[in-house]
């Protein structure tokens, strides 16, 4: 399984260097291996602006340890979407110098009270166009990737454009079984928690699912956001043109 994954990254670096978006997650870390082992000229960009300290410090002490460095720049802009108990941040970063966005989705689960939710949800700020342009993107996304903000499949195709970018997902025919089975394979016993988990932003939610009076964490008493989540999905789906 591994040597056609080879070739693919191979025909995908063939013109020079390509953007492999590198979170961190077992399938980076298996493409961005590869491309390392096998002297590809693949360039990491590392889109951490949402990781915890700890997320932030093992994705970059990974990084020195293989020797590889990374481009990292803040999204254009975020929007944080809901339905039912589900909560998550997507995040836009340019692709193109025109100002074409890819979605980055990360989860909210519940976890440590010292990392507030909604303060998160108000301070994603606004950010540059990045200096640096890539014509070409590698991605770890697969066929078997869902997520209900798409309702369904989180990439259309093996490979599709953006602008005059163009983005190809060598693991799109792979599960997560054939992933695990890869990295084995090259010697990385991979575990991690959901807290681990770079797809996810571990931290409390309770403003941003109860209204009214609510006991926090940190101390005292405040006042649940009545926000509307179900609307923020369906103006975020109009706005990129997901159908559901």
């Amino acid at each position: 399984m591994i040597v056609p994954l080879v070739e693919k990254l191979r025909a995908a670096c063939a013109d020079g260097p390509t953007a492999l978006w590198f979170s961190g997650g077992k399938d980076s870390r298996l493409l961005l291996e590869l491309c390392l082992r096998h002297a590809l000229p693949a360039v990491a960009l590392l889109f951490d602006d949402t990781f915890s300290r700890a997320q932030r410090a093992a994705v970059h002490a990974l990084l020195a340890e293989r020797d590889a460095g990374a481009f990292s720049y803040p999204p254009r802009f975020a929007t944080m979407v809901g339905h039912g108990g589900d909560l998550s941040m997507i995040g836009h970063y340019a692709v193109t110098s025109d100002g074409a966005t890819l979605p980055v989705i990360r989860d909210l689960i519940d976890g440590p009270h010292d990392r507030c939710g909604l303060e998160l949800s108000l301070t994603q700020a606004r950010g540059p166009l990045p200096a640096v342009y890539f014509p070409r993107h590698i991605l770890g996304s697969k066929r078997a990737d869902r997520h209900y903000a798409f309702g369904g499949q989180v990439v259309p195709s093996a490979s599709f454009t953006l602008g005059d970018a163009e983005f190809v997902c060598p693991l799109f025919e792979w599960n997560d079984d054939h992933v695990l089975a890869a990295l084995a394979e090259l010697g990385i016993d991979w575990r991690e928690t959901e807290a681990e988990n770079t797809g996810n932003i571990a931290c409390c939610r309770k403003c941003l699912l109860e209204i009214g009076e609510i006991e926090c964490p940190r101390g005292g008493v405040v006042t649940g956001i009545d926000w509307n989540a179900e609307q923020n999905l369906a103006d975020w789906r109009q706005m990129v043109g997901v159908d559901v």
